[in-house]
């Protein structure tokens, strides 16, 4: 069960992400994609390369083939969260990495990519596989609002070398 401070935060950064302030403008990559989308007539200006000289033949005029790019991408999401997150501010500094975490995983997961999160101070403390499920999303948020980062120290050598040993 999620705390009141994580409810408020998921809720927060899932409106933002969700809401209809963002532009539902679904992004279609054109070009030599992955996925075949559809046949249309040929219009004045199309590349002649992309004809799809059967069809045409067949139909006696031009047709050309579009094309849908298949993207997948991984979304890694690295919280670095050492004692200095309490120092200096009226809002926890891990609550503000909360909400970007959200936001960042929210926004791979509505784009259906996958979503991962590490926490580091010192060492790696916590890693969540890639998933594309919200569930990753509000696990990432309740460990870092309920991760205890005090005595611990920012190591950004150590996130270097253990996320290229990872990828």
């Amino acid at each position: 069960m999620m705390n009141k401070a994580v409810k408020k935060i998921v809720l927060k950064t899932k409106k933002q992400v969700y809401g209809d302030m963002l532009g539902n403008n679904a992004s279609l990559f054109q070009g030599e994609g992955f996925e075949f989308a559809e046949l249309r007539e040929y219009v004045y200006g199309d590349d002649v390369r992309k004809i799809d000289w059967k069809t045409t033949a067949k139909l006696g005029k031009p047709f050309v083939k579009i094309y849908k790019e298949e993207r997948e991408l991984n979304v890694v999401v690295v919280s670095m969260l050492s004692g200095s997150t309490y120092f200096g501010t009226v809002k926890q500094k891990s609550d503000i990495i909360a909400e970007v975490a959200a936001t960042l995983g929210f926004s791979a997961i509505k784009n259906s990519d996958r979503f991962s999160h590490m926490i580091f101070a010192e060492k790696m403390y916590s890693f969540s596989k890639p998933s594309k499920k919200l569930h990753a999303v509000h696990k990432a948020v309740d460990e870092i609002v309920n991760f205890d980062p005090l005595g611990k120290e920012a190591d950004y050598g150590t996130v270097g070398r253990n996320i290229w040993s990872i990828a």
